[in-house]
């Protein structure tokens, strides 16, 4: 009869937690996430100088201070 063998693989799911791979992945994730918020300041920026700063039918309020009641 013929025997098999079975070759196993080390994957990348049999690394050890404190690893450099995985900082390394926490750190892209990271990286990624705070440039998609520039990005998306970015784009707002843009947007906010492409309108116009004030319609022209609208007056803007005149700022008032506001007192709390008093409830003693």
């Amino acid at each position: 009869m013929a025997t098999t063998t079975m070759h196993h693989h080390a994957t990348g799911l049999t690394a050890r937690r404190n690893s450099t791979t995985r900082a390394l992945a926490w750190l892209r994730v990271v990286v990624g996430s705070l440039l998609v918020a520039l990005l998306i300041i970015g784009l707002m920026a843009l947007a906010g100088r492409a309108l116009p700063p004030h319609p022209e039918w609208a007056e803007p309020s005149p700022g008032v201070a506001i007192e709390l009641a008093d409830r003693r």
